[in-house]
């Protein structure tokens, strides 16, 4: 969910912004819901946009020099064949990366990181 969190002058007229009204959100649908499919699919748009806007902000910043990254990677893609069981492991490391985070969160010490995980079944591979 979107919460109004103020506006901003862009030429002659303002702009609504926008912010997460929680610190984390997650996707569940009824695959069988069409108004359900495209509101996840919105909601998982505006969630890749704000990862966006964070990776270039940071950037432009110089967050993310060799030195402050320090040799690890910003973004990662992998794409893998994952068994029920496979999944099920996948799913329960991520739910312990969020409590960490969470942890994060509450201390409000260090630096603030944010993480995107989008995790896609997708269709079969097409040999070309």
């Amino acid at each position: 969910m979107l919460t109004r969190a103020g506006s901003r002058r862009s030429g002659r007229r303002d702009e609504a912004i926008y912010d997460l009204a929680a610190a984390s959100i997650a996707l569940g649908i009824d695959p069988r819901s069409s108004p359900m499919r495209r509101a996840a699919t919105r909601s998982a748009g505006v969630v890749l946009r704000m990862a966006h806007r964070e990776i270039r902000r940071a950037l432009e910043d110089g967050m993310c020099s060799a030195a402050a990254m320090a040799g690890r990677p910003l973004g990662r893609r992998v794409k893998a064949w994952l068994t029920d069981e496979d999944l099920s492991r996948v799913q329960q490391r991520l739910d312990q990366i969020e409590r960490d985070l969470e942890r994060g969160l509450r201390r409000k010490r260090g630096r603030p990181y944010a993480l995107t995980v989008v995790l896609v079944p997708l269709g079969p591979e097409r040999k070309e």
